[in-house]
């Protein structure tokens, strides 16, 4: 029997004012439209958001198709379109979440995806094979302000024989089936055979799934009561209360932080963070994704806006040169670095072209991955290897690239910062403009 998912969308569509719903013309959204079509609630306003990839004829026809039917449904209808750079999964999702979350923004609706369980399922096994923790394999599961999904629980066969039986039509996405997209291989090959080898693999996984969203609520619920706000986007966190749990632990309190506040950090920064707040000195700082640093403090961890606007700290882009106090930096053009390619000099370094990248002045709890051995030591200590020492100090750059301080100019730069040839970068120069 078909799971009846309009119970949930009749308590949706009566509890908020404004949905959008999005689809994009697959089976999925096409149920999600003629379902909600078909439940009008009074009180409750609908429209209907579609996005073309720009990925070949099919994307665009799939938008067109999207456009007529929710018109003929009656729904007002918004239509977006990628940009011509965006060429990756990522760049897809990226610019389809970023155009429905404009549109529901303006609207000030709640957004309602078609996403399955088949793809709760798929996004669990994904974020498996990528190291996800807790938080990461709640999946579809995991609480989404502003976003609800009424068939996360229906299954795509489930949906399938509802859109049969009432004579919905829809659209094959031809990408669909190509396997040079990670997610069409875990849907074509990998769960076929994993569940062949085990029955019972996705019902354990779905449990699995639900504990971590539950782990995940209950740790959300917990953190908030150890952070402070001081105003605008400056936080207080109580550094004791996180030192008093084991390093999982504690990296899971950072990502709930975190997260709340759209700073979203890889796996090496979040184990830099997890350690500023047993591990550092007062006064140590880290620089975050976002335009946000960290800075240990002796009772608290203080997150807070990297002032980008003054001699403090400076954004570095390849638009122009950057100016940074007597100090002025060039950052070159993504290029691959050739096998023979030399070794950076004293005032030049090589920088992972995707690299966020920014300049400010050194502080005393800065440190830097120097040598082969690989062991962080405090930036002074490098600026007194080369005499740099007393009022010359004052004033002296380091450079950050995705939060972590990589070179000293003149001075050092960090053995981990080390590019290897054929990886993209960028041609970081550094100029004195007096001594």
């Amino acid at each position: 029997m078909v799971p009846d998912p309009f119970a949930h969308l009749d308590q949706l569509l009566g509890k908020h004012a404004r949905v959008l719903l999005a689809v994009s013309g697959g089976l999925d959204s096409m149920c999600l439209l003629a379902l909600v079509a078909g439940r009008r609630h009074p009180t409750c306003e609908v429209s209907v958001a579609t996005f073309d990839h720009r990925t070949g004829a099919h994307s665009a026809a799939a938008a067109a198709f999207v456009d007529r039917a929710a018109r003929e449904a009656g729904f007002i209808v918004h239509v977006g379109a990628a940009s011509a750079s965006a060429n990756t999964e990522a760049a897809w999702r990226d610019a389809r979440w970023a155009f429905l979350r404009e549109r529901a923004r303006t609207r000030d609706a709640l957004i309602l995806t078609a996403h399955t369980a088949d793809d709760q399922l798929e996004t669990v096994v994904m974020r498996i094979l990528r190291g996800s923790g807790a938080r990461g394999l709640a999946g579809l599961y995991a609480p989404a302000p502003g976003i609800e999904r009424p068939f996360v629980n229906v299954t795509r066969h489930e949906l399938e024989e509802f859109a049969l039986a009432r004579g919905l039509t829809w659209v094959e996405d031809p990408t669909n089936r190509e396997s040079r997209f990670f997610r069409n291989r875990v849907r074509h090959d990998l769960l076929p055979a994993l569940s062949a080898a085990c029955p019972s693999l996705a019902a354990d996984l779905m449990a699995l799934s639900r504990e971590a969203a539950n782990v995940r609520r209950e740790v959300d619920r917990i953190s908030m009561r150890w952070e402070q706000s001081r105003g605008g986007r400056t936080l207080s966190i109580d550094a004791g209360l996180l030192t008093q749990l084991p390093g999982e632990e504690r990296a899971l309190v950072w990502q709930s932080i975190l997260s709340r506040h759209g700073i979203v950090l890889d796996r090496r920064g979040m184990a830099r963070l997890s350690q500023l707040d047993s591990q550092a000195p007062t006064g140590f700082r880290l620089q975050l994704s976002g335009g946000i640093e960290a800075m240990r403090l002796r009772d608290e961890v203080v997150l807070q806006p990297i002032d980008t606007h003054s001699s403090r700290a400076v954004q570095i882009t390849d638009q122009g040169d950057a100016r940074f106090g007597e100090w002025l930096f060039r950052l070159g053009h993504p290029e691959v670095l050739a096998d023979d390619a030399p070794e950076p000099r004293q005032w030049d370094t090589w920088i992972p072209a995707a690299a966020e990248v920014l300049v400010r002045e050194w502080t005393a709890g800065d440190r830097l991955a120097g040598g082969p051995d690989r062991l962080t030591r405090r930036v002074a200590r490098f600026l007194a290897d080369v005499g740099i020492a007393g009022p010359r100090r004052r004033g002296w750059p380091v450079v950050v690239a995705d939060g972590e301080i990589v070179w000293v100019p003149g001075v050092r730069r960090a053995y981990v910062a080390a590019v290897r040839s054929g990886r993209p970068v960028r041609r970081l120069v550094c100029e004195r403009l007096s001594s």
